[in-house]
């Protein structure tokens, strides 16, 4: 595993626990002595195309057997979820992933028809600016697919691209000054003093001055690790009803937020 310190998956840190999972690093840091120490009958990675970070050529010339994991190019929620047939493949449990994998997509399509006809749509932007720049998720990406799942209104749903904008500060406030819910922003902040003490323009966006905050990190464990990028993937129904939760209340009174938290004044 590349780090146990992230994992929030209870059965998987007592396996931690147990000494029979092992960190071996990744990317360029991936420590080859170890893993051939180890001898596993495979090695799944993932690759960005960047010959100086990735690991995929490293392995493979150590002759250590590899299988390239690509759910983070997927452009929307079900897709990223139904990686877990790939790795079913390697144990010949095809069968059970695309049973379990049904059954996630059926409740998807069963929450996200409660929000299709939602006749006001609030208006929505994500992310922050890190070192000077401001990367927002492309109008075709599985976030933006989210947020129309859950009858939002992505303020860069027009754009068509499925990866990350890089933006300036100026160009983000120029539209999304009056939106009407900021999401998905850092997980360092715990309240909004923080978010201003990080950037005072920050406290020009209307959903600062309204409260309307939501972050995705109300599970991250005592390291850091956020079980939005672990379970959020394989429960993105909900992750979805998370964010009707957040934008229709209405639609879904009895849903407790499980990813998302109300951000702290």
């Amino acid at each position: 595993m590349s780090n146990i310190n992230q994992v929030n998956t209870p059965e998987v840190v007592e396996e931690i626990k147990a000494g029979n999972i092992t960190q071996v690093g990744n990317n360029s840091n991936v420590d080859i002595e170890k893993l051939l120490a180890l001898n596993p009958d495979l090695v799944t990675t993932f690759g960005t195309g960047n010959s100086q970070t990735d690991s995929y050529s490293k392995l493979t010339e150590a002759g250590l057997k590899v299988g390239i994991n690509a759910e983070y190019m997927e452009d929307t929620p079900l897709g990223r979820s139904e990686w877990l047939k790939f790795t079913a493949l390697f144990f010949n449990q095809e069968a059970k992933a695309e049973k379990i994998f049904n059954e996630i997509a059926n409740r998807y399509i069963q929450i996200a028809a409660k929000a299709q006809s939602v006749k006001n749509r609030p208006s929505v932007f994500v992310g922050f600016n890190f070192k000077g720049t401001w990367f927002m998720p492309g109008g075709n990406s599985y976030v933006a697919k989210y947020l129309a799942d859950a009858g939002g209104n992505y303020l860069w749903s027009d754009d068509k691209s499925n990866g990350s904008l890089p933006l300036s500060f100026e160009v983000v406030l120029e539209r999304a000054a009056n939106a009407d819910y900021w999401l998905n922003f850092s997980q360092a902040w715990r309240s909004v003093k923080d978010l201003i003490a990080e950037d005072n323009r920050y406290a020009d966006f209307q959903a600062v001055k309204t409260g309307n905050l939501y972050n995705n990190n109300a599970r991250v464990n005592a390291n850091g690790g956020n079980d939005y990028w672990e379970g959020g993937i394989s429960n993105p129904d909900i992750v979805l009803a998370d964010l009707i939760k957040i934008l229709h209340p209405e639609i879904l009174p009895k849903h407790q937020l499980f990813y998302y938290r109300k951000f702290s004044q």
